[in-house]
């Protein structure tokens, strides 16, 4: 038996698999991470409260849209951070709701999403966060400010924490680190991509001192629930974190539990 010819079949195996996972990270998992939904730039949204939407500009060849909404004598405004897929007409239904806790309401479609243009990256999300940011400390003043991630969401808001600190963050449904949850599901994530998606929320709250308020259900299977204890336990001040877990409740429908919209109700007092 040539063990010498077999070795070196074993290599091109392994040598192709790795290939082909290389591959698959860099051209196939980002498609599944970031599911935009385009918008003709003449859609009107039909949204039941006051609303205005506009463009930011956070790179020379991109824009990206921005709806607020706003309510009589605002206690502050919420930024919310949405999840992979869809656009405004399904984010902006969603994120109006919160105007019931006497918020201003700014919900932002990442480039990519929606009337947005461009190609979704992690970098390139993180920038568009901090535009928005930067647009709200030039145009307005608001007592107080609160992000508030949505899955994908919740890491672009985790970031933003930890270099624009603000006077809350809600987390729904939110991960340890992303790469760790495309992990679980692809273990083969671990091989090295130039395109790799990381959100490694723990890092950005390993320190906070924010307010923090996590909701999570038991029965999520996009992301299930280890992942957001797993980053419970990594935040170091625990005493500023607020974990409400949601018997039965799936990926989707946390709003529809009264301990859902206790907590929120609490958190924004």
């Amino acid at each position: 038996m040539n063990w010498r010819r077999i070795m070196l079949s074993v290599m091109l195996v392994i040598t192709i698999l790795i290939t082909l996972a290389v591959l698959f990270a860099d051209r196939i998992i980002p498609k599944l991470v970031f599911r935009p939904e385009a918008l003709d730039d003449g859609y009107e949204y039909n949204f039941s409260g006051p609303h205005s939407s506009f463009y930011l500009y956070p790179d020379a060849d991109i824009k990206t849209e921005v709806i607020r909404f706003t309510v009589d004598n605002p206690k502050g405004a919420i930024l919310y951070f949405h999840g992979n897929t869809g656009n405004l007409q399904r984010w902006g239904i969603i994120a109006e709701k919160l105007t019931a806790y006497r918020y201003d309401v700014y919900v932002l479609d990442y480039r990519g999403y929606g009337k947005s243009t461009g190609i979704p990256t992690e970098d390139g999300l993180l920038c568009d966060a901090e535009k928005l940011i930067e647009y709200l400390q030039q145009n307005h003043e608001y007592n107080k400010l609160i992000y508030f991630g949505r899955s994908l969401g919740s890491g672009v808001a985790a970031w933003l924490t930890e270099r624009y600190c603000p006077d809350g963050l809600i987390l729904e449904t939110p991960y340890y680190s992303l790469e760790n949850l495309i992990t679980s599901y692809y273990p083969l994530y671990s091989v090295e991509s130039d395109q790799r998606i990381s959100f490694p929320t723990w890092q950005y709250l390993n320190y906070s001192n924010t307010e923090i308020l996590m909701l999570h259900g038991t029965e999520d299977k996009v992301i299930p629930i280890d992942h957001a204890i797993k980053l419970y336990e990594t935040i170091r001040n625990k005493h500023h974190v607020k974990f409400v877990i949601i018997p039965t409740g799936t990926h989707d429908n946390l709003p529809e539990f009264p301990e859902y919209t206790k907590a929120l109700k609490d958190f924004l007092i």
